[in-house]
């Protein structure tokens, strides 16, 4: 069969120092959105994964600074994806809308930049494609160490 899947997106930042001063922590607001579809074509198509694309999906990202030498970002998603899945117990269920948080940590020392991420960080149980249970909350640690290098 033809399968056509379609779809939009926009995506914009916003830098918040003209408007809310330099003062103010929130350094910038991320927005974005993505719809998709798919065709007539697609009807009475039986598949594993093929249409269970993700329809909606919104998202919204706050950037801040605090001081000179602390970041934080706090990243929201709602996802609604399409199409079901078959459970561990064999019982073929729809995919249900889920909205997710990330948060980033990133104090900075000289050239040594640090970071803690925390994913998931209101530890949603959802499934994703082919019915994978997507790990509940989970952390990052990091670093970043920036040097030049001499070149002759």
């Amino acid at each position: 069969t033809d399968v056509r899947i379609s779809g939009v997106e926009t995506n914009f930042t916003w830098n918040t120092l003209k408007l809310l001063g330099e003062k103010s922590p929130l350094k910038s607001v991320q927005t974005g959105y993505s719809y998709m579809f798919s065709d007539s074509l697609s009807n009475d198509f039986e598949s594993l994964y093929v249409l269970d694309f993700l329809q909606h999906k919104a998202d919204l990202g706050l950037n801040f600074q605090f001081g000179k030498n602390l970041q934080v970002n706090w990243f929201f998603s709602y996802q609604d994806r399409l199409g079901s899945y078959v459970d561990a117990s064999g019982m073929e269920s729809n995919y249900q809308p889920v909205f997710l948080s990330d948060l980033r940590v990133s104090p900075q020392f000289g050239k040594l930049k640090l970071f803690v991420q925390v994913s998931n960080l209101f530890d949603e149980t959802y499934n994703d494609i082919g019915s994978v249970v997507q790990p509940g909350r989970w952390f990052r640690l990091g670093m970043n160490y920036e040097f030049s290098m001499i070149t002759r």
